[in-house]
């Protein structure tokens, strides 16, 4: 964990930066619009933590108690461009494919086309997932 100017980070190396966030039905996280929330939201690097940014969080059901689901998200400017949904132990349910756009190991990113990976109604990530 490091902490920038107030920000707790998770950093994966100097590959990944991972914030923990509480997130709407859109997976997007509820942000005071900052310059430092601004260099995250645009994938820039900050004061030395360079990487991808990536958000781990939550998603409250509707009696706003309970967790609904947990996914590790990657935005660009406000937009979804994939999701890994995680289970209530943190296992994945589901990966992008590699090198796809949306894969976390494929070229960049195309911010415009979210790779969202559906979830059956047993929980568990559907076998038609990308």
């Amino acid at each position: 964990m490091v902490e920038h100017q107030g920000l707790q980070l998770l950093a994966v190396g100097s590959r990944f930066t991972i914030r923990f966030k509480k997130l709407n039905a859109y997976l997007r996280p509820a942000n005071i619009l900052t310059l430092q929330q601004l260099q995250i939201g645009q994938q820039e690097p900050i004061d030395g933590l360079g990487g991808v940014h990536l958000v781990a969080g939550y998603v409250l059901a509707d009696d706003g108690l309970s967790i609904e689901r947990c996914a590790l998200v990657l935005l660009h400017h406000d937009e979804v461009v994939w999701v890994i949904d995680l289970d209530d132990h943190g296992q994945v349910l589901g990966l992008p494919r590699p090198g796809s756009p949306a894969s976390p190991t494929g070229p960049s990113p195309e911010p415009r086309l979210p790779l969202i990976v559906p979830r059956t109604e047993e929980g568990r990530a559907g076998s038609d997932a990308r």
